[in-house]
């Protein structure tokens, strides 16, 4: 996820406060006595609080420090206008957000996928274009010998390598949907968002229908320790300039040895 996006982007404790609390009680409005208590609102927060779920469950919570500390925080939106609660002693509250509390939650979200988007939208431009770098470097063998280094990438533009995997299937599902007449795509050159797209090609190359594009093919499951992506060669994953196909396979990731080794293979 890009950097000031999520709830985890929010700088105060009440604003996360907020968040949580819509995200519990959904968009609709709701009348009095519905709504969340306060030991639902702190097992959202155990980290802020410095807390264990299971002690928002347990009886020692009524009369904990940390319950009074949701309780301020709750106070302070329903002074903003953000919130609305009911609260009997002895009891737990129930809390809810008013109109206004929702429209600023909805602001925050917007906010984020305009970020993300953005984020999602320059590492793709940076894959084309590290591709094509490579591509033009050596045209005649990168498709044997070159790789593209997702830990520098990741690196260079402060992402994981879920970040990069997941940009990499999209690109990968984007050029499905485009006919394979198409050729390349404008603004390739200018290393721009809409370069050549990687195309996966899951049956055997027919060179009789001239050139194609090169396959993309997934590194395995995302998240999985043995799916996360050192390398990426360019017999898996290279552009769709308009080469052959001929030679490509399908392939593991390399590990960083291995493709040292191909690397310095003529």
């Amino acid at each position: 996820m890009a950097a000031g996006v999520g709830p985890e982007s929010l700088a105060h404790f009440e604003d996360k406060l907020l968040y949580h609390l819509v995200d519990l009680t959904g968009e609709r409005p709701l009348g009095q006595l519905q709504g969340v208590s306060e030991a639902d609102l702190a097992a959202r927060m155990t980290r802020e609080l410095g807390i264990e779920e299971s002690f928002t469950r347990g009886e020692e919570f009524r009369g904990s420090e940390t319950r009074e500390t949701i309780l301020a925080g709750v106070r302070n939106l329903e002074g903003e206008g953000l919130v609305e609660f009911d609260h009997a002693l002895g009891v737990l509250s129930t809390i809810r957000p008013t109109s206004r509390g929702r429209r600023r939650v909805r602001e925050w979200r917007d906010e984020w996928d305009k970020r993300q988007q953005q984020c999602d939208r320059e590492i793709q431009r940076r894959i084309l274009q590290d591709l094509d770098r490579i591509r033009r470097a050596d045209p005649g063998n990168y498709q044997r010998s070159s790789h593209l280094d997702v830990g520098a990438l990741c690196a260079d533009l402060g992402i994981t390598p879920t970040d990069f995997l997941a940009n990499a299937h999209r690109l990968s599902a984007r050029a499905r949907s485009w006919p394979r007449s198409s050729g390349r795509a404008s603004g390739a050159h200018e290393g721009q968002a809409d370069a050549p797209l990687p195309v996966v090609n899951r049956s055997a190359p027919s060179h009789s229908r001239g050139p194609q594009a090169a396959p993309l093919i997934p590194c395995g499951r995302p998240g999985h320790p043995a799916a996360r992506p050192t390398v990426w060669s360019h017999r898996r994953f290279a552009l769709c300039h308009g080469h052959s196909g001929r030679g490509l396979a399908r392939s593991r990731v390399q590990p960083p040895q291995a493709a040292h080794s191909a690397a310095a293979r003529p």
